[in-house]
């Protein structure tokens, strides 16, 4: 894999990366070629997700969501413990289970008693899920590839105008601060407390209108696009 990865900048013109987190060690992987290397994040395409509409509502209780792949390391059985463990919360899952072992050891628990599995859908149907939501989580182990890296779920949990609770991390915490709130992954007492702390906070619109102006002005595949038109248009000039 890495005389792959050598073999594509040094043969390229370009090489976009997807997150900040990525320039640091491959610029130093490859200081001849610094200037080959363009961050290009993956952000999401504002218009999109707010040209969908919320799905209906029925149930009147706690309404909790996690959106993506269904596996141990992303904290999916931390969330169905703790999320058990409230009085009248839901906790809906939308994405693939990693593997049938992981979802039949999930699926056994208890617990899983407060999951309502929709199964892998369409962005758009995700996306009309989450809208209804309380909370949105994104509560992922503390693994070395995540430490550094931005998880899309926040950008697209925001353009959805719900709290949100994630790991917390240090780089998480810091990116963004006064925007989100921040929990122990693997601690489903602690994720617990953190959820009451969020319906129980008098600033907590604040911070959802926050981290939505942020991404909607800012954070967002419009402005992105620009850095790659501009990127296409550098390398038409020199071809």
């Amino acid at each position: 894999l890495k005389y792959i990865e050598s073999l594509a900048v040094k043969n390229s013109d370009a090489l976009v990366l997807a997150e900040d987190g990525y320039f640091e060690p491959m610029s130093k992987a490859y200081p001849k070629y610094i200037n080959r290397l363009f961050v290009v994040r993956n952000y999401p395409n504002v218009d999109k997700i707010l040209s969908f509409k919320a799905e209906s509502r029925n149930y009147r209780g706690l309404f909790l969501v996690y959106i993506g792949g269904l596996m141990e390391i992303r904290g999916i059985k931390e969330l169905i413990l703790a999320v058990s463990g409230i009085e009248n919360a839901k906790l809906v899952l939308v994405g693939p289970w990693a593997s049938q072992k992981f979802k039949e050891d999930c699926m056994n628990l208890n617990e899983y008693k407060c999951v309502d599995y929709r199964g892998v859908l369409s962005f758009e149907e995700t996306i009309k899920i989450v809208k209804t939501a309380d909370i949105g989580l994104s509560t992922l182990y503390p693994d070395k590839n995540f430490l550094s890296s931005l998880p899309t779920k926040f950008y697209e949990y925001a353009l959805c105008k719900i709290p949100i609770l994630m790991s917390n991390f240090p780089y998480w915490e810091k990116t963004f601060n006064g925007m989100a709130w921040f929990t122990d992954p693997k601690d489903p007492e602690e994720i617990r407390l953190s959820i009451s702390r969020i319906i129980n906070c008098s600033s907590s619109c604040d911070k959802v209108q926050k981290a939505f102006t942020k991404v909607s002005s800012e954070w967002n595949w419009e402005s992105e696009a620009r850095i790659l038109l501009s990127l296409y248009s550098r390398l038409l000039i020199n071809d």
